[in-house]
């Protein structure tokens, strides 16, 4: 997926609450720390951690905010980890 595919980007985002992945992915993504932006990306590694509450639902809604940032033609390949230690 990364071989050969240009720039690399990496952000992390930390969020709490009802919105919170929303608000966790979209500070991932627009760090005024970037230099870069996932613009026009076509490959994309997501990976979402949370705590024992984190649904399948919230997964599938970051994944809908990087790629309405990214390119129409992504491809993303996303995973979920389970960590104890996230609360809310």
């Amino acid at each position: 997926v990364m071989q050969d595919q240009g720039t690399a980007l990496m952000g992390i985002g930390t969020a709490s609450g009802e919105n919170r992945t929303a608000e966790a992915t979209k500070k991932a993504i627009s760090s005024p720390l970037l230099e870069v932006s996932i613009d026009g990306a076509e490959q994309i590694l997501l990976n979402i951690s949370g705590g024992e509450d984190l649904t399948l639902f919230e997964a599938q809604d970051a994944a809908e905010i990087v790629g309405a940032a990214s390119s129409s033609e992504v491809n993303i390949i996303f995973g979920t980890t389970i960590n104890d230690r996230l609360d809310d």
